[in-house]
């Protein structure tokens, strides 16, 4: 249920900001979250065979709280955000959990053209349950640290490189073949002639490792991968008002075990953003995209979608969202493992609609409802589903 956690902005001062020029940010939060389909299910016949609970709606009501600390001193930097939810269920109480979410970065500048970014990590987090139809609770544990460099010239040239590295795990038994090491090494080189325009060139190569095998088709296989993508990308103010952005490239996946399973494809994203007035601005945005995603013979997806938003800010204090977006997923490939090669090709189709309103009467305090609407109707309709989310939240800032 991360998707449906708050997300904050913090107050600029705060009472506790005195300590050697560092800014100290506490907060707290509750939020009551209504979804009529937690398990993303046809209905409550395929829940009942699922997991023996033909209980398909639940309200969960999550308790947060944090601090975050920005601490500057001359050209360096110190961040760290601290969370801790507590969530409760109303119905599959067994899923009540605390969770946890530590980040940090230390920043430095060198020379006013070099600086470096050590960032570093660790969340204990719920698993949604639709990835997991069961009564077990799962959480997953992300531990991520990471080191990025950069040399910005001043006629707006820029080169930067970054290694990456996280270790996930799940709680959930049974599930050691899923858990894995990702290594990601990237770099480029990008201009920027304004706050608004310019280009970049991006190479990444992206390595997971798996702890052990994993079970595709009744065999056992070797599924850790190695995959390179290199993207090329601009942005541009085309006026005051309008700004359109785009970037495109290709991909490379390779598995080490049997290369008949590989794949490879164009992948990129485009967007624009127009303020209509001073109060309403509308943005457009399209993807395609590519994933390693197993079902019977198929081995991976490609994803593309497309979605419009609207925000529109009646008030100083208020902000109202809508957006409405479609994709399709499509399965592809032959991992050349399931001996039925006559296995039929699926393909999703999703729609959402999401909107909102945050009122901040005054700079601590935030009060926001949303509501979201989800559909996928898939080739196979056993994977068809419905889902209404209805949220309220709270939250306060010191």
């Amino acid at each position: 249920m991360t998707a449906v956690l708050a997300s904050f902005t913090y107050l600029d001062g705060s009472a506790l900001a005195g300590l050697l020029g560092d800014r100290i940010r506490p907060y707290l939060s509750v939020r009551e979250v209504y979804d009529n389909n937690i398990f993303r299910v046809r209905d409550e016949g395929q829940l009942k065979s699922s997991i023996g609970d033909d209980q398909l709606a639940d309200h969960l009501t999550i308790y947060s709280l944090g601090m975050g600390l920005d601490y500057r001193w001359s050209r360096q930097g110190l961040g760290v955000l601290l969370r801790k939810d507590f969530l409760r269920y109303g119905h599959y109480t067994n899923q009540d959990s605390g969770q946890d979410d530590v980040r940090g970065d230390l920043s430095l500048k060198v020379f006013d053209r070099i600086s470096a970014k050590i960032t570093g990590g660790y969340s204990r987090l719920a698993e949604p349950k639709e990835n997991y139809r069961t009564q077990e609770k799962n959480e997953r544990t992300t531990k991520a640290a990471g080191i990025s460099l950069a040399y910005n010239l001043p006629s707006g040239v820029g080169i930067h490189t970054a290694l990456n590295r996280e270790t996930v795990d799940f709680s959930l038994s049974g599930l050691d073949s899923r858990e894995y090491t990702r290594s990601v090494y990237s770099g480029g080189v990008s201009y920027s002639s304004s706050p608004d325009t310019g280009f970049d060139i991006h190479y990444e190569r992206n390595i997971i490792d798996y702890d052990i095998t994993q079970s595709i088709g009744g065999s056992q296989v070797n599924n850790d991968s190695i995959g390179e993508s290199v993207r090329a990308g601009f942005k541009m103010g085309i006026s005051p008002v309008t700004l359109l952005s785009f970037n495109t490239g290709y991909l490379w996946k390779g598995l080490r075990e049997n290369s008949g399973r590989d794949f490879e494809g164009v992948v990129g994203k485009a967007g624009v953003n127009y303020g209509m007035t001073g109060k309403l601005t509308l943005s457009l945005a399209a993807e395609r995209s590519l994933y390693e995603e197993i079902f019977l013979d198929q081995i991976y997806s490609v994803n593309d979608s497309i979605g419009l938003g609207l925000m529109y800010k009646p008030a100083a204090k208020i902000d109202v969202s809508i957006y409405g977006g479609a994709s399709t997923k499509t399965f592809k490939g032959d991992s050349n493992i399931v001996t039925d090669n006559s296995a039929p090709a699926r393909k999703d189709r999703f729609k959402e609609f999401r909107t909102g309103i945050t009122w901040s009467p005054v700079r601590s305090l935030a009060a926001d409802l949303r509501y979201s609407y989800t559909t996928r109707d898939s080739s196979f309709d056993i994977y068809n589903y419905r889902d209404n989310i209805l949220e309220a939240g709270m939250s306060y800032k010191f």
